[in-house]
């Protein structure tokens, strides 16, 4: 088997000398266009995996261009894609629509790049003009993405991040599960994160604070569901945390 010029791999089929069985052009064919149907898994194969591979190195560009530019987003995209993915498991959700939230919990905030930082780090309340330039971000995001990347599923997710359970978010003011469920579980991730960081307009709550705040909003900004999940995986977590120190 070869391609471009590439050898793949051969293959081998052999009778035994006391048969008298002798191939056919039947058999020939057959061999032939197993070749074919096997070459051409390789090749898909290899294909799809260089592409993830670009996909992997195009994500953290972005990801380190905005940690670049606001110092105050480091960390937080990668806390929020491993949140999310914790979450979408707790949902039983399969290992590519894990992947693929991981891969959007990186990029969410990407369109913040286009917010001047004087906005973004504004040690005081936003004026109405100030947080209509802060909620440009998800739209500019998602078109970067899209356009830049060609990552048109992780676009949508990232442009709905914003949305609330009832219909009062933003860019489109989606309602319930009009919402990408990716997107649901973003927000909710999202918000927990900030509430547990320092940000220039305010110290970071405690995470017994955030929890309980996120379990009053369930039904109003998240979705019950989601935040139903999300409390078990943070359950979870804080019980392994308190064995470990117990066994030590």
């Amino acid at each position: 088997m070869n391609f471009s010029n590439e050898i793949l791999g051969y293959m081998s089929i052999d009778i035994p000398k006391e048969s008298e069985y002798t191939f056919s052009q039947n058999d020939v064919e057959i061999l032939n266009a197993f070749s074919k149907i096997a070459t051409a898994f390789y090749v898909s194969r290899k294909y799809l995996k260089s592409q993830r591979e670009l996909q992997k190195k195009l994500i953290m560009v972005f990801v380190t261009a905005l940690e670049k530019y606001d110092v105050y987003t480091k960390g937080h995209s990668e806390r929020v894609a491993n949140c999310s993915m914790k979450v979408a498991k707790m949902m039983g959700m399969d290992e590519e629509a894990q992947r693929k939230i991981y891969q959007t919990g990186l990029l969410h905030d990407v369109g913040k790049i286009f917010v001047p930082l004087e906005i973004l780090n504004k040690n005081g309340k936003l004026t109405p003009e100030e947080y209509n330039a802060i909620k440009t971000h998800p739209v500019i995001g998602a078109e970067l993405i899209e356009e830049g990347a060609n990552l048109k599923e992780i676009a949508v997710i990232v442009k709905h991040h914003h949305e609330r359970w009832d219909g009062k978010g933003y860019p489109d003011g989606l309602r319930g599960e009009k919402i990408p469920l990716e997107s649901r579980i973003m927000s909710v991730c999202d918000t927990f994160d900030a509430m547990t960081s320092d940000r220039p307009y305010r110290k970071a709550l405690s995470e017994e604070i955030a929890l309980k705040e996120i379990e009053k909003n369930a039904g109003k900004q998240f979705d019950p569901a989601v935040v139903e999940a999300f409390l078990k995986m943070k359950m979870k977590e804080i019980e392994c945390s308190e064995s470990s120190k117990i066994q030590r």
